[in-house]
């Protein structure tokens, strides 16, 4: 393929175009030097300015494809972005060659404009790691602007107000984490508790049917109002003289049995 006449810098200088409105940093390390040596650098990286809709997106600029085929730092910029797009010069790189969820944009032919070709899909990212990049733009790249009055409007106030929200989203979402763990504990904790009593009541089961009475527990009333009439039944079917009798027959045959073995053991 031929390769374009388009530059990196032009690309850079559409995306600024298209994101005049919002906080736009081109050549934007992933964190403050100082921290981390092993930092990669984003060829853009934006906010947009809405309150109602918090994201940031990603670009990777590519104007040859042989950088395109043999780089592959790009995936390392994927937790510092809700979505995150290539540009480059029309037909350089095909949506076709991308995984689902990363966006592609190409300039027009005369370099003039952008053009989307395939909408990123907004995925989940890193809420430390957002911190990280802020923290850089903030100390490194970020403008104060003074009024009159002396007090301070703009990029600064912005981009404190994002770091705050940030480390809320990242309380948040380790309290979510925390409730999960306890619910799920205690789901647990109540499920052995019910398999305990469900094996009571089969092994309850079991017994009332050695006396000859049968019961379902799933019945409904009626078949535990059956189960109560058998049991009393049983229950008036035995009296007190009965269980007397069965009292004296039970020491007469340990007197029987205690003689017999002791006329055994004179022979």
């Amino acid at each position: 393929m031929k390769e374009s006449k388009i530059t990196a810098s032009d690309i850079e200088a559409l995306l600024r175009h298209r994101h005049s409105e919002d906080i736009f940093v081109p050549q934007c390390k992933t964190g403050p030097t100082h921290i981390n040596n092993n930092l990669r650098i984003l060829d853009a990286w934006v906010m947009p300015r809405s309150w109602a809709h918090w994201t940031t997106i990603g670009y990777e600029i590519k104007v040859s494809r042989s950088d395109f085929e043999h780089d592959q730092k790009w995936i390392e910029y994927l937790d510092y972005c809700h979505e995150f797009y290539f540009v480059c010069p029309p037909g350089l790189i095909k949506s076709t060659e991308l995984p689902r969820e990363i966006g592609l944009v190409w300039t027009t032919v005369n370099g003039t404009k952008l053009i989307t070709k395939k909408r990123a899909e907004p995925r989940e990212v890193s809420p430390q790691k957002i911190i990280n990049l802020l923290s850089y733009v903030l100390i490194a790249r970020s403008e104060v602007k003074r009024n009159g009055g002396g007090s301070k409007e703009g990029s600064m106030d912005y981009y404190r107000e994002a770091v705050k929200r940030a480390e809320e989203r990242q309380g948040l979402a380790e309290f979510v984490h925390g409730h999960i763990a306890d619910t799920y504990s205690a789901m647990a904790k109540r499920a052995k508790e019910a398999e305990r009593q469900i094996q009571e009541v089969e092994t309850f089961v079991k017994r009332l049917k050695l006396l000859g009475i049968e019961w379902n527990p799933n019945g409904g009333w009626s078949s535990h109002d059956d189960a109560h009439r058998e049991i009393d039944k049983l229950r008036s079917g035995i009296d007190r003289d009965f269980i007397r009798l069965l009292d004296n027959t039970s020491r007469q045959l340990d007197h029987v049995r205690d003689l017999a073995e002791t006329i055994l053991s004179k022979r």
